[in-house]
């Protein structure tokens, strides 16, 4: 059975997305199909607080249809309370092309109509609510494949692995940083660095120690200009054996009141 995992993340906007999974091979009777694989879905979609598109602006709520067979009172997931930069936890899914649209939380005006994609067996995976509402680029769902680095038993690791998903619509391709107390100028962290809009680095080990402090810090790749930090007590938010994904949320310059500016965000992802 695929593993429920912890969020992190700070503030709120709402929507509700639904999915509807086609399933090749099932018929109106027999028994339900086991989901083969899992998701959860991040919210960096920027811009949900406009007055009149969301009447509960402090929560999320995710609603996913497997139409496992005719029905779709069988296998019906829900994801409650996603904040804008956080993600819910890892929910069972079935693979097969799914289906999906979202809306408001508390309104009925789509936000994303009818965008398909696969869901390949076996997977973990980030369906990525982003874009900008009421702007451009216009909102999408960015699924991304999760594969999870192995760590050894024995030994106990040292090391956690970290990876940088770049989802701010106005940003150049960034860098991430970190400095520790014993490094205060900060060095690039190999593999992760030049990561442009809507894409993904791979996972990069951090070295973990418990008695240090870990400072990233966010830089544009072609400049080196410093574009946001963030302090981390290594130990405590970073744990050695753990996966983890730093989000780079917001707009770097923010049109208005209502669009999310620039912003770092550390979810555990395994």
């Amino acid at each position: 059975m695929p593993s429920t995992r912890p969020n992190w993340g700070i503030v709120a906007i709402g929507f509700i997305v639904c999915l509807l999974p086609e399933i090749a091979g099932c018929g109106t009777s027999g028994s339900q199909p086991i989901p083969s694989s899992e998701a959860r879905v991040v919210n960096a979609l920027v811009g949900v607080s406009y007055p009149g598109t969301n009447t509960n602006p402090d929560a999320v709520n995710v609603t996913t249809i497997a139409a496992a067979q005719q029905t779709v009172v069988n296998g019906n997931l829900s994801f409650a309370d996603i904040p804008f930069g956080a993600a819910s936890t890892y929910m069972p899914a079935y693979s097969g092309v799914t289906t999906i649209s979202v809306v408001p939380s508390g309104g009925n005006i789509p936000l994303i109509s009818g965008q398909q994609f696969t869901i390949p067996a076996n997977t973990a995976q980030t369906l990525i609510l982003v874009g900008v509402l009421k702007g451009t680029p216009a909102p999408q769902i960015v699924p991304l494949t999760d594969t999870f680095p192995t760590f050894p038993s024995s030994p106990a690791p040292t090391t956690a692995a970290l990876r940088i998903v770049n989802l701010s619509p106005d940003s150049p391709p960034l860098d991430l940083y970190a400095s520790t107390t014993a490094n205060a100028a900060g060095m690039p962290i190999a593999g992760l660095t030049n990561i442009t809009y809507l894409n993904a680095s791979n996972y990069a080990p951090v070295s973990i120690s418990s008695s240090s402090t870990l400072t990233l810090t966010v830089h544009n790749s072609t400049t080196g200009a410093l574009i946001a930090s963030n302090t981390l007590k290594l130990g405590a938010i970073l744990t050695a054996g753990h996966s983890y994904t730093a989000l780079l949320i917001g707009m770097m310059n923010p049109l208005n009141i209502h669009q999310e500016a620039f912003d770092v965000r550390i979810l555990l992802d395994n």
